[in-house]
């Protein structure tokens, strides 16, 4: 008991850098916060701005947007998450003018397995959710997904990056590039390019 305890104190006390490299070390991807830390953004994008907050506990969560500078009152986004909020971008990827906010999820196991939760601007009248498709509806590409997705805003598509093993054992990583559309029901991000490296 008096080995845990001591255990338990080093830990506690381990520096933001060493905290980074158990997390590579662990698999997770080098944005990963860990659910003991609360995650609070502010966007400002275009005269709007996005205040983002998220208790992160260890799994389930929810998430707050707080959306200011629309032409009408919004109300506040409240909803559920399944894992950990480890970033967040504004952003205008369809350069309609108007803009999107892209909240980054992560699993918070070691496998890390990524989601978003993203809304795009109706002409700053109303917010929209955006649909990311699942992984298992891009065929072959999605084979030897595992987890520890990274995220991130490249211009004009949303990045989605994530390790993958060859069957040789051969690490590599998958990036998949995607643009966002409107649809039927509302906005959808669509694949519009796949590299291996």
């Amino acid at each position: 008991m008096f080995v845990k305890k001591i255990v338990f104190v080093c830990l506690a006390f381990m520096s933001p850098i060493i905290w980074a490299l158990a997390a590579e070390n662990l698999g997770l991807p080098t944005n990963f916060k860990f659910g003991s830390n609360p995650f609070s953004e502010r966007l400002v994008i275009k005269n709007i701005e996005f205040k983002i907050t998220s208790q992160n506990y260890s799994s389930r969560n929810s998430v707050e947007i707080v959306p200011v500078g629309f032409e009408k009152n919004l109300e506040v986004i409240k909803t559920s998450v399944e894992g950990v909020v480890t970033g967040a971008e504004a952003a205008d990827l369809n350069n309609d003018g108007y803009p999107e906010v892209y909240v980054y999820i992560n699993s918070a196991d070691k496998s890390a397995y990524g989601s978003i939760l993203a809304f795009a601007s109706n002409k700053n009248l109303s917010l929209s959710p955006i649909y990311l498709p699942a992984l298992n509806e891009i065929g072959k590409d999605a084979v030897s997904y595992n987890g520890h997705d990274e995220f991130s805003v490249v211009e004009n598509r949303l990045m989605r990056r994530f390790p993958v093993v060859t069957r040789n054992g051969v690490q590599r990583y998958r990036q998949i590039q995607y643009k966002l559309i409107a649809g039927e029901a509302g906005w959808t991000l669509k694949i519009d390019r796949v590299d291996s490296f």
